[in-house]
């Protein structure tokens, strides 16, 4: 896994990076300060937690007021998060291993029994901003789960899924 990102098995939704943003608001002002930012990302296990709450102020901080507003900037930290976790976007043009892929993937596996459900990937899919996030899901499901158990199994049917991103989603996957 890359220096400085979270690691894919702490964070299994955004609703769940949310709290954890929103917990860490030690001043209950709405906004996250750097040293904030700071302290969540050592709660979601990065390497660099101070390198990248600055990065994330960087990148997230529209208005250069040294914080992140929840009300007005916590989707796009959401985004961001995601973003340093291997995917830029899942609407064309992006392209990651398939190493991270699967780590991408597993973060959705809200129960980590190894397996992503149709509404698990729909998740996946709309984090991206992807649009018809569910029917693309339901595609995908429809094409990749091959035992018709409704599941996609990450180990058995990674490389269907990965098929399936490629071709319809124009996602490069690199293949060891």
């Amino acid at each position: 896994m890359p220096h400085n990102v979270p690691k894919a098995s702490n964070l299994t939704h955004t609703e769940e990076l949310k709290t954890t943003f929103k917990h860490h608001d030690a001043d209950g002002d709405g906004k996250l300060s750097r040293e904030e930012l700071k302290k969540a990302f050592q709660k979601l296990d990065s390497r660099f937690p101070g390198w990248r709450a600055s990065k994330a102020l960087q990148h997230v901080d529209t208005n250069r007021d040294g914080s992140i507003s929840f009300d007005k900037e916590m989707d796009a930290l959401v985004k961001y998060v995601m973003e340093i976790m291997g995917v830029k976007k899942l609407n064309g043009g992006a392209q990651m291993s398939m190493v991270h892929f699967k780590k991408w993937l597993s973060a959705f596996d809200n129960n980590n029994d190894g397996k992503i459900s149709q509404e698990e990937l729909t998740e996946a899919f709309r984090i991206t901003g992807m649009w018809f996030s569910g029917w693309k899901a339901q595609r995908a499901m429809k094409f990749v789960d091959s035992d018709g158990d409704s599941l996609i199994d990450i180990e058995s049917e990674i490389e269907k899924l990965a098929e399936f991103v490629e071709k319809n989603l124009h996602v490069k996957i690199i293949k060891p």
